[in-house]
C-alpha cells in the first residue's frame, strides 16, 4: 500500500492516492497505527495536508486531542501555518518537557520569519503552569532581542535558568539588563549563601567593566564581610572569596595605591586559595606587579623563591618563564629572546605565548629611544594606569608615526571606551597597505548603524575583492546581515 501511494503521489494522482489510503483505513478503522502509517507515507511524499487529515482522524477515533501533536506541529510548520503549529508544539511540550530544545529551534525560526508571531506565542505560553512552556516563550523573546520582556519571564523560572539568562546578558555586554536580572536574583528566597556571593561578584564585575570603581568596591566589601562564607565547608566550594579579594587588589592598582597595600591585598586573596600551585600563581601575579612597577630586584627574589624546589619541566617552572621573560625584556636583557623560545617549547598552547611573541617582535622593531618609551607605556597599561599609558603612546605616535604603534594605540583606546578617538587613529595615514586595510576592517566593526556598516563593507569588497582581508570583511557582512535592526 505504501509503495502504491508513493507512486500515485509522484505521478500527481493525489485523488487516487487518498482513495487507496481510505480503503486501507476502512479495513480496520479503529486501529490508530494505520492512520499513522498512512500519514507518514503522505509526509514522506510532501503531501502535508493529507498527512494532517489522517492524524486528525486518528484523534477523532481515539477521542484524544493531544495525540500526534508533535507530528501535526511539524506538518503545519511545513505548510507555514504557524498559528496551528505553535498550538500543537505547545500541546506536545506540556507532556514532553525534554523536547524544549528542539521546539525552541522551531520557534526561533518562526519568529525570525515573522516577529509578530510572538503575540501568539505569548498567548499560548505565558500563563502555562509548565515551566518549560514559559521558558519557550522567553527563548522566543530573546530571539527577537526583546530582552526586557524575557527578563520578566525568566524571573518566574527556576533560579538556575534565571542565572544563566543573566549571564548571557552580561556576556553580550547588556550591562543594565544583566544587573537588573542579578539584582532580582539576589532577592530570591531559594538563593544559597554561595550563590548570593557569586551573583554579587558578577554585579561587581559589571560596575568594574564600566569603570564605576567605588560601586565595585562597595559590592566586593559586602562579599568579603559575608560571615556565612567563613564556614569551613563553604570555603572549599567556591572561588568567590579569592576572586573578590583579587579584584579589590586590581582596584588598588588602578588607584595607584602603595606597593605594600597592593601586595597585602594579593596576600589576603592568597589566603583563600588552598592548592599549592594556585598559591604560586598568586605569587606570579605579585612578580608581574613588581616588574611592571620597576621593582626588578624584588620581583627576581620573589620569582626565585616561588620556583624553589620545583622540578625542571613542571607546570610551575614552565609558567615562571613568562615572568622571567618580562623581567629580562623590561631591563633590556638579551636573554629575553631565548626565554621566549623556551616558553613556547614548554607551553605552545598557552595564550601568553602569542602575547609574548607579539611583544618581543614589536619591541625589537623599535629603535632604543622609542623602545624605552613604549615599554614605559606598556608597564603603565599592565598596572591599569590606562590614561597615562595612552598619553605616552599618543606622544610616541606624534613624535614618530609608526603603523604598529598606531594600531596598538587604537586598541588601547577601545579598551578604555574612547571609541571616537580610536576611529580617528584608524582613519589616519598608514604607510603599510596591510595595516591600512586592517584599520578599515576595524572601522567597519566599530560602526553602530548596520546600514552604514553594510555599505562600508560592500564598498571595500567591490574595490578589493581579492584582498587578504576580504574573507574577514565577508564574515563581518554575514554577521551584520544576520542582525536585525
Amino acid at each position: 500500500t505504501q509503495s502504491k501511494i508513493t507512486i500515485l503521489c509522484k505521478n500527481n494522482n493525489l485523488k487516487e492516492a487518498i482513495k487507496l489510503a481510505d480503503s486501507y483505513i476502512k479495513k480496520n478503522p479503529s486501529l490508530v497505527n494505520n492512520y499513522q502509517f498512512i500519514a507518514i507515507t503522505f509526509e514522506q511524499n510532501l503531501v502535508f495536508e493529507s498527512a494532517i487529515n489522517y492524524y486528525l482522524q486518528a484523534r477523532k477515533v481515539t477521542n484524544n486531542k493531544k495525540l500526534f501533536s508533535y507530528e501535526l506541529a511539524n506538518n503545519y510548520y511545513n505548510l507555514m501555518d504557524y498559528y496551528s503549529s505553535i498550538f500543537e508544539y505547545v500541546t506536545h511540550l506540556e507532556s514532553n518537557k525534554s523536547y524544549l530544545y528542539i521546539t525552541s529551534n522551531k520557534f526561533k525560526e518562526m519568529v525570525k520569519k515573522d516577529s509578530t508571531l510572538i503575540q501568539e506565542i505569548e498567548k499560548q505560553c505565558a500563563q502555562s503552569e509548565v515551566e518549560e512552556v514559559r521558558e519557550l516563550y522567553a527563548l522566543s523573546l530573546v530571539e527577537i532581542d526583546d530582552f526586557a520582556s524575557a527578563l520578566n519571564v525568566y524571573s518566574s523560572l527556576s533560579l538556575d535558568k534565571f542565572i544563566k539568562f543573566a549571564d548571557d546578558l552580561y556576556a553580550k555586554s547588556f550591562y543594565q539588563l544583566a544587573q537588573q536580572s542579578y539584582e532580582q536574583i539576589i532577592t530570591k528566597d531559594s538563593i544559597t549563601a554561595i550563590q548570593l556571593a557569586e551573583i554579587k561578584y558578577k554585579i561587581a564585575q559589571i560596575y568594574y567593566d564600566q569603570k564605576f570603581f567605588n560601586e565595585t568596591k562597595d559590592i566586593l566589601n559586602q562579599i568579603v564581610q559575608m560571615k556565612e562564607l567563613d564556614n569551613n565547608q563553604l570555603k572549599y566550594r567556591t572561588k568567590v572569596h579569592f576572586e573578590a579579594r583579587k579584584l579589590l587588589a586590581n582596584i588598588l592598582m588602578i588607584e595607584n595605591a602603595s606597593k605594600q597595600n597592593v601586595l597585602a591585598a594579593l596576600s589576603d586573596a592568597e589566603s583563600y586559595v588552598f592548592n599549592t600551585n594556585d598559591k604560586k600563581h598568586i605569587a606570579f601575579i605579585k612578580v608581574h606587579y613588581l616588574t611592571m612597577n620597576e621593582y626588578y630586584q624584588e620581583a627576581e627574589n620573589l620569582l626565585a623563591q616561588t620556583i624553589k624546589g620545583e622540578e625542571y619541566g613542571s607546570a610551575i617552572i614552565a609558567k615562571s618563564l613568562q615572568y622571567q621573560f618580562e623581567l629580562y625584556l623590561m631591563q633590556n636583557d638579551n636573554r629575553a629572546d631565548s626565554l621566549l623560545t623556551e616558553f613556547i617549547m614548554f607551553s605552545p598552547e598557552d595564550n601568553a605565548a602569542n602575547d609574548m611573541l607579539f611583544l618581543s617582535l614589536f619591541v625589537n622593531n623599535l629603535d632604543e629611544n622609542r623602545k624605552q618609551e613604549f615599554l614605559k607605556a606598556y608597564r603603565l597599561k599592565q598596572t591599569f594606569q590606562n590614561s597615562q599609558a595612552i598619553d605616552k603612546l599618543e606622544k610616541l605616535v606624534l613624535s614618530n608615526p609608526h603603523d604598529e604603534i598606531k594600531l596598538l594605540l587604537a586598541d588601547w583606546l577601545i579598551e578604555d571606551w574612547q571609541i571616537d578617538k580610536a576611529k580617528e587613529v584608524y582613519n589616519s595615514k598608514f604607510d603599510n597597505e596591510a595595516y591600512y586595510e586592517f584599520a578599515q576592517l576595524e572601522l567597519a566593526r566599530l560602526k553602530k548603524n548596520n546600514n552604514d556598516k553594510k555599505q562600508n563593507i560592500t564598498d571595500y569588497l567591490k574595490n578589493k575583492p581579492n584582498s587578504v582581508f576580504s574573507p574577514l570583511f565577508r564574515q563581518l557582512l554575514t554577521k551584520t546581515q544576520a542582525n536585525r535592526g
